[in-house]
């Protein structure tokens, strides 16, 4: 996609809330593949008059990592690749498992922590999210596991502080990727065991040619990248000869 954009054959359109109408009408695509996190975006019913299609995904509100990723079946049947599609899927599946029963050897279920601090309020994973399911499989104890929200928590500061004071690792604190700037934007995080004994993994370190977090460009179509990272963090020496894809130590 990043060479077919760069020789111009992939037009930049917009945002889905903010659609550059005219440009797609002149593009005269067969097809508009966009998502909606609440509501239906306007521009379908506009669309829909131009008899232009449009499919919106939903595959963020996949709990399930595996779940999101199936999602390219559906790409598959659009673009008359289905074969390709159904055999992705199935490496990444049990490239999954495989990694999932290497976890499944650890002696330990080291706590963590997830999320961070914004405008006072910390939000972290629910308990039946994809992310507290890639922590379960990865053979960690999600402090927040109990929770039965399927996004996110929000919290107040104190509120996981006392529950959390004393995780072993704290993962994905959102784009923080400093432990410096991190205690400085918020001296509480001084509190956490896992913030005093540097032992804070952040997606936000590894980016693409062009600046973007390579987490939220490729996570959701390879899980067993994720689980894979989270195992060879939380359970030192277990995955021989590995080297991360998406997660990192905060640098200094």
């Amino acid at each position: 996609a990043r060479k077919a954009i760069e020789k111009g054959s992939i037009k930049e359109v917009g945002a889905s809330g903010s659609l550059d109408i005219e440009t797609v009408l002149e593009l005269a695509p067969e097809l508009i593949v966009g998502y909606t996190m609440d509501q239906t975006p306007g521009f379908v019913a506009v669309l829909s008059k131009a008899q232009i299609p449009t499919i919106l995904f939903q595959d963020w509100q996949e709990q399930n990592p595996l779940g999101r990723t199936e999602w390219i079946k559906v790409m598959g049947v659009l673009l008359d690749k289905e074969t390709e599609a159904n055999t992705y899927f199935n490496q990444v599946v049990d490239n999954y498992e495989r990694v999932k029963k290497i976890a499944q050897r650890a002696k330990t279920r080291p706590t963590v922590v997830s999320g961070a601090v914004y405008q006072d309020v910390w939000y972290v994973p629910g308990g039946k999210s994809w992310m507290a399911t890639l922590f379960s499989d990865a053979q960690a104890d999600y402090l927040f596991k109990d929770s039965d929200q399927t996004g996110s928590l929000a919290l107040s500061v104190e509120t996981v502080i006392e529950k959390a004071n004393q995780a072993a690792f704290w993962i994905a604190p959102a784009q923080h990727t400093s432990w410096r700037e991190m205690k400085s934007d918020q001296p509480a995080y001084t509190a956490i065991k896992a913030f005093t004994q540097k032992k804070v993994v952040t997606y936000a370190l590894n980016k693409g040619p062009t600046g973007g977090v390579l987490y939220f460009e490729q996570a959701a179509l390879r899980p067993d990248w994720v689980l894979s990272d989270l195992v060879y963090f939380l359970h030192p020496g277990i995955m021989t000869g590995y080297t991360p894809h998406f997660f990192n130590y905060t640098t200094p």
